[in-house]
Parts: C-alpha cells; structure tokens; sequence
C-alpha cells in the first residue's frame, strides 16, 4: 500500500496537530516498514514530494525545515500578543497550502497517484491524488463557536474548505466521540463515514520523577523560574474557550488576591485561603484581554511563561500541586494526559470531550461556575486521600494512549477501504 501523507502541520511551532501528525506520522513509518509492498511518501511547504525512508528524515522536516520563507519570517516578526498576529498567522497557512495544491495538481498529471492519501489538518486536494482519502478533523469550534475564534477570515475558509473538499475524502477521522457526534451533526455528515483515532501524548517527554536526581534538578528548575510557592498550573494557550478567564477569578477567591498569604506549603489554607501561585505556561492570543488584565491584578502570584520547551514543561508538570484544565471546547485535549504521565493531579472541566478524554483520572467542575472551579480545586488540594486516588487513576488513564495504537487502528481504516 503506498501512502501520501500532508506533513505541511510539522512545519509549525509546537503545537496540538503538530505533535498528533508527527507521532503519529512515526509510528505509520515504523508499521509500514514491517511490510514491504508499503511505503510512506509526504508533501509539504517545500515544494516536493519526499519519500520518508525513516525517523531522521521526519525529525528533518519538522525541527530543522520550519524557518521557511517571507511568509514564515512575516509571521515570526509579529510578536504573539499583537492584533495582527491571528491574521499573520492565517496568511502563512494559505500560502503553505496554495503551494501544496500546485504540488499536487502537478503530481496527478505527471500519473503519480496513490493507494491513500491522508491529511491531518486541512490541505487542499485534486480528486484523482489517490484512490482512497481521508482527513482528520480535530474539531470543529471555529464553525460552531464563530463568535470565540480568532480570526473571522479563518472560521470563513474553514468553512469553504469544507464545502469545497470534504465530499472527496473517502472518510473523516476524528479524536473523540464528542468531535464524531459534532462533525456527523453540524455537517450533516454520515456517521458511517466517521471513525475515531484517539490522539495521544509524547511519552518521551512527560515522566514522573524517580530519583534523587530529579529532586536536584527540580529546586534548580523553580530557582530559574522563581518559584519559591506551592503552585496550580495551567497549560494552553490563552484564548476564550479555554476559560482562563474564570480560572483566574477562581484563583483569586481561593488566595485572597494579589497580596502574599501566610499559609503552609503543600497548598495549605489560612483563614479559609490557600497560600498558592498559579502558573500559566503558554502562548498568547489577540482574544486574552480579559486574562491579561486579571493576571496583571493579580500579580505577582500568577505567572505566565512563554515558549516553554518540553524539557521545563516536565518540570513545570512534576512540580505542581495540582493541574487545572479549564476549557469550555476540547476535541481531544492533550495537556491533562500529560500530567497524569507525570503523576500530577488533574481538575477539569466538565465540559465536551474532556470526561470522554480523562475518565477517572481528573476531578470535575463545571466550567462556568467560578464557585464551582474554586470548590473542586480546594477539595482536592484539602484531602490526601482524593490526591492520591486522582494521581493513581491518572496514571491508569495515561497507560491507555499510545500513538502506536492510534496508527494500528489508522492502519486497519486504510486497509479496510
């Protein structure tokens, strides 16, 4: 079977479909490689189709190719927190994706087609590109939510996209239950026609620490980062339907604010408040005004960090009193299954696919409720015993993702069509 895969997303920074196309990529080499009539081909901004013949060129394409061109100089020359990024942003998607679509009508005329053709974000596409194809749509918020994205130029071609291509693809692969029920609803869509391929994390990168020389390495780590207090963390980027906003109200009714408490370490409360910093590991977003401005009244005990690599992030995870995962939309969200890896307790939203995503590893709130989102993370910080049941469970719910299962069962689809 001869695959063509868009690998245009493993040209981005770090990001959700990045991590998802590039392991999941990996493993789809290492299963084809068990069969010799198989191959792997992926077209991306660069202007070629490349034959992948192992690990060392992937890692190629995505960590040492992403400096691209104008367009890519242009964008990395706005900073993230400028109005104009978003749009910056979506004219550099359009360009990679306008040369992509020149690759592949040039492609299918010379008669070069495939078995599969496969995509895992949005590339535009000629009919005869391959006698199967399939694309995976992660969610669909920008369609269903307009009003909370970032940019309106980005939620219209998304849209048009979709009218324009969706009837070619043989299926669509999606991340969770909840995405199938909202593809197969809003675009009237056959379920039939809709399979789940669960994402995963990067087990490489998030462990829980073991050794005396972890612990070393940890008080180094809050000594870089300032972190003198027992902290709440939170990772994602930083826009409405991750719900930072209300995290940070819950936040300040748990701390009494600005002002430094006097309470225990290990999360302890004082007269009723916790004696904690939260910390934010992200990105920015032109839509956070709100929770700049709360940040920035509580200051100094929110801290917000920027272009965390995935070493810190380890740390940051591993030190934490407790993970908090807020979000209003999630189609998959990988983040909590990151602190499960990392024995880190996790409360979460309630909300869409993240029960689906987290089963009993996370303690619920409803997301809209400051008072509720308050309560969760004080009763779990307050008791021992929900800790430990919550790290125990979480490592349980981590062990059941694996981007090797992810492409086995991709795999099977392909094979089946």
């Amino acid at each position: 079977m001869n695959i063509l895969i868009d690998a245009a997303t493993l040209y981005q920074k770090d990001c959700g479909s990045k991590t998802y196309a590039y392991n999941i990529l990996k493993e789809l080499l290492a299963l084809t490689s068990l069969e010799p009539a198989s191959s792997i081909d992926v077209c991306g901004v660069s202007g070629k189709i490349i034959h992948l013949a192992g690990v060392s060129m992937l890692d190629e394409i995505a960590y040492k190719k992403n400096s691209g061109g104008f367009a890519s100089k242009l964008k990395k020359s706005i900073p993230h927190d400028s109005f104009f990024y978003p749009y910056a942003k979506s004219f550099y998607r359009n360009i990679k994706k306008s040369i992509n679509k020149m690759h592949i009508y040039s492609a299918s005329k010379k008669g070069k087609t495939y078995d599969v053709f496969f995509t895992p974000y949005q590339m535009e596409i000629s009919a005869n590109i391959a006698k199967r194809k399939f694309i995976t749509i992660h969610d669909i918020y920008a369609l269903t939510n307009p009003e909370n994205y970032l940019t309106k130029s980005y939620t219209l071609s998304f849209k048009k996209y979709l009218e324009k291509y969706l009837r070619f693809f043989d299926a669509v692969l999606t991340v969770s239950e909840f995405a199938k029920n909202e593809i197969a609803g809003y675009l009237n869509y056959p379920k039939e026609k809709i399979f789940v391929v669960r994402g995963a994390f990067d087990r490489k990168n998030y462990w829980k620490f073991k050794t005396e020389d972890d612990y070393s390495s940890a008080e180094t780590f809050k000594k870089k980062y300032g972190l003198k207090k027992p902290y709440l963390l939170y990772v994602g980027v930083l826009e409405p339907r991750k719900n930072t906003a209300n995290l940070l109200k819950a936040f300040k009714e748990l701390t009494g604010g600005a002002r430094e408490g006097g309470g225990e370490r290990g999360g302890g409360n004082h007269r009723g408040r916790f004696d904690l910093d939260l910390v934010m590991v992200s990105g920015s977003s032109a839509l956070a005004a709100e929770t700049f401005k709360l940040a920035e009244e509580l200051s100094p005990r929110v801290k917000i960090f920027n272009g965390v690599d995935n070493e810190d992030l380890n740390f940051f995870y591993n030190c934490a009193d407790l993970f908090v995962f807020p979000s209003l939309y999630e189609g998959f969200g990988i983040p909590p299954l990151e602190a499960f890896a990392c024995g880190t307790p996790v409360a979460a939203s309630n909300a869409t696919a993240i029960p689906e995503i987290c089963g009993n590893g996370a303690y619920y709130f409803d997301p809209r409720s400051v008072e509720s989102i308050k309560n969760a993370i004080s009763e779990v910080l307050s008791s021992p015993s929900i800790k430990s049941g919550l790290i125990e469970n979480g490592f349980k719910t981590a062990e059941t993702y694996s981007f090797r299962n992810s492409a086995v069962e991709m795999l099977k689809i392909f094979k089946n069509f």
